[in-house]
């Protein structure tokens, strides 16, 4: 299997050993950092050179990219399992990864106005009494991908 794969539906470079999207001009920082026992300098300048002038998508406009619930999962992307999707979007999905509950929260009240069932002041501390109404507006587990790593990350 070669280690750079280009999906020709959303014109992605995706590493094949790390599961996602490489952002335009950082090939050869890609594979010297990642890499670089495996894949010699001649090969990361083939590379560069071949991919150039290819047209990948740039990381931020993937980034806004809008995919439907329905989206089937994008081969050679890595596939999580412990996710948490907002059921308050409808048109474009919000998820977020179960670690981060907090992210989910934060959306919920900034999107939606959720105050999470609880009047004013420091909610309880039973985990139980805090979640009440986050699991009527929140389902999980759910599947979900992402493009990118670091700062264009966005999971749909």
């Amino acid at each position: 299997m070669d280690l750079l794969y280009f999906d020709t539906t959303f014109h992605i470079l995706i590493c094949t050993r790390c599961l996602y999207a490489l952002v335009p001009g950082t090939i050869a920082a890609h594979l010297n950092t990642l890499h670089k026992v495996e894949v010699v300098k001649d090969k990361i300048k083939r590379y560069v050179e071949f991919w150039k002038d290819q047209p990948i998508q740039p990381a931020k406009d993937m980034q806004k990219l809008d995919l439907p619930i329905d989206t089937l999962p994008i081969s050679h992307l890595a596939l999580y399992h412990d996710g948490i999707r907002c059921c308050l979007c409808t048109k474009k999905p919000y998820i977020c990864s179960n670690k981060s509950s907090q992210c989910m929260q934060k959306h919920l009240r900034v999107a939606h106005m959720w105050t999470g069932g609880h009047k004013g002041g420091r909610p309880p501390k039973t985990s139980v009494a805090r979640n009440i109404g986050f699991t009527k507006v929140t389902t999980s587990p759910v599947s979900y991908q992402t493009f990118h790593q670091s700062n264009f990350i966005r999971f749909f």
